[in-house]
């Protein structure tokens, strides 16, 4: 018996483009992350720490971010957002037909900047 889990079955499946963009987009980030100056660095980590996570961390989530965007990547961490009180989303309509998911949203104003918009399937009420 072979120590090769693809012995038998055919081996790997070869990575998918979207895995091989991940791994070079996650590269690129940990390249920046080397050539960051002390006081960079220092930035990074004493903002990693109001958000209750490690500098590192937070500079990958924010330029990974940034490159799925197209964006260039950032050697400052941004500037706490000002909460705009006034909603954008006014209603969200959900539809399933035979697998295919439609999201169809209703807004109260143009959104300013990118936004995020998450979905769950219904479920039932607690009483």
């Amino acid at each position: 018996m072979s120590s090769n889990p693809g012995a038998a079955g055919g081996g790997r499946r070869p990575r998918s483009a979207e895995q091989r963009q991940g791994s070079a987009a996650m590269a690129q980030v940990m390249q920046a992350w080397e050539q960051l100056s002390d006081m960079e660095l220092l930035t990074w980590r004493v903002a990693g720490k109001r958000r209750r996570t490690e500098g590192i961390i937070f500079f990958k989530s924010v330029n990974l971010r940034r490159l799925r965007r197209g964006e260039d990547l950032t050697r400052l961490p941004p500037q706490p957002k000002v909460v705009n009180a006034k909603p954008v989303l006014k209603s969200l309509h959900i539809r399933n037909r035979h697998g295919q998911i439609t999201l169809k949203l209703e807004l109260c104003r143009l959104p300013t900047e990118p936004m995020t918009v998450w979905g769950a399937r219904p479920c039932k009420p607690a009483f």
